[in-house]
């Protein structure tokens, strides 16, 4: 039989008792006021198991749930910051079917990721079996990790994987919008676009499956693959320099410049764009992530251009004339 849902009122209170507990005040009689809510309603009971597995989820990571939740412990008692961020705890922890039946038509899945960059982060993270997962700018990820397979869910953005042997046999997987992947002992990246992913093979080899499609096609070291639910789509050589965003630069070789502009957008805020007279340009060069408009004023003046600041956080690239 399906569980009843548990009240707002009293999702909120155990949500309260969460940040208490995080709180710089929480002392022994904080650890038994919540002992003895806990057993005065089964209902309690049932709302603070809640809380706790899904904390068990986000405390080692640096997710906007954890974030959330530091922003309300640290804020006073009663103040509008932390009745904010206990709302905001509540409908992240309680929501259940009535948010995640958005799935496929909003960002919550990935705003509520196990690991998450925002705009111009990286990160890296050693998972439990050796592997190492990286994420570029813009990117989250889940990490499920169970007796039967190793799986990633990438919900949107980039990484990077180094898979490690898993003494156990279990597979390695990274499930994303248009398929999945399976490592067959490898370094690949797999990106998502609007349209498609790309993966891109670097040691080893990735067996690819569309969501749709029941066959695989094998992708080995050196190659790369563009593929939709539908089925694959081209494949291409490697290109040197896709992964330069691991050590903070973008390389470009005969980029087009709306092209290398879209790339540099990904690791900064506002809008980049430029004219369309000169969006076909062809630029070479490396690029620094960490700092994007010394980037911009060096394609302005190797190209002749001028950069135009419509805000801090919008501009264009424009013909100098």
């Amino acid at each position: 039989m399906k569980a009843e849902p548990i009240a707002p009122e009293i999702a909120q209170r155990a949500v309260e008792w969460l940040v208490e507990l995080q709180s710089s005040a929480a002392d022994e009689s904080t650890h038994q006021a919540l002992r003895r809510w806990r057993e005065a309603d089964p209902r309690h009971e049932r709302a603070w198991q809640r809380i706790e597995a899904f904390h068990g989820r986000f405390s080692s990571l640096d997710t906007p749930t954890r974030q959330t939740l530091s922003t309300a412990a640290q804020a006073p008692a009663h103040s509008p910051e932390r009745r904010q961020a206990i709302r905001t705890l509540a409908v992240l922890l309680f929501a259940g079917g009535t948010a995640w039946g958005l799935r496929e038509h909003t960002p919550w899945p990935a705003w509520t990721a196990d690991l998450r960059t925002g705009t111009g982060q990286r990160t890296r993270m050693e998972l439990a079996d050796g592997s190492v997962l990286q994420l570029n700018s813009g990117s989250a990820v889940d990490v499920r990790y169970d007796a039967r397979q190793r799986c990633i869910h990438l919900h949107e953005g980039e990484i990077l994987v180094e898979t490690a042997p898993d003494a156990a046999g279990r597979p390695f997987l990274v499930q994303c919008r248009d398929g999945r992947a399976q490592a067959l002992g490898t370094r690949f990246s797999l990106r998502q676009w609007p349209d498609d992913s790309l993966l891109a093979v670097h040691e080893g080899a990735v067996a690819v499956y569309p969501a749709l499609q029941q066959d695989s096609r094998r992708v080995n070291s050196g190659e790369q693959l563009r593929f939709d639910r539908q089925g694959w789509g081209e494949s291409s050589a490697v290109r040197p320099g896709d992964l330069a965003w691991l050590q903070g630069m973008l390389v470009a070789d005969g980029m087009r410049l709306a092209d290398l502009l879209g790339e540099l957008q990904r690791h900064r805020p506002g809008r980049l764009t430029c004219a369309e007279a000169v969006a076909d340009l062809r630029v070479s060069g490396t690029y620094p992530l960490e700092n994007t408009d010394r980037a911009i004023e060096t394609l302005a003046s190797t190209l002749g251009l001028r950069s135009r600041y419509f805000t801090r956080y919008w501009v264009s690239l424009e013909p100098s004339a």
